[in-house]
């Protein structure tokens, strides 16, 4: 299974190339030298992403991503 991942919150995406995506991703982790472990994109509406930083950032105001890293110090990189 690809540890880089793609899902939709509350709509669907025709995502072009997500094979060529993940590669890309993946790559970006060996030049860094930086073990991957799981990544997820979740693709949403503007109202979502905004219900999500209210509720979990006491953010009210819009923004175009949110990373929530899920790995501690010296484990391979999740969000």
């Amino acid at each position: 299974m690809n540890p880089i991942r793609f899902q939709y919150a509350d709509r669907k995406l025709a995502l072009a190339q997500k094979k060529t995506i993940q590669d890309f991703v993946a790559s970006l982790f060996k030049k860094e030298k930086t073990k991957l472990g799981q990544v997820q994109y979740v693709f949403c509406s503007d109202a979502y992403l905004l219900d999500i930083n209210r509720n979990f950032l006491a953010h009210d105001y819009y923004t175009d991503i949110i990373t929530f890293g899920l790995s501690e110090k010296g484990e391979p990189v999740t969000a």
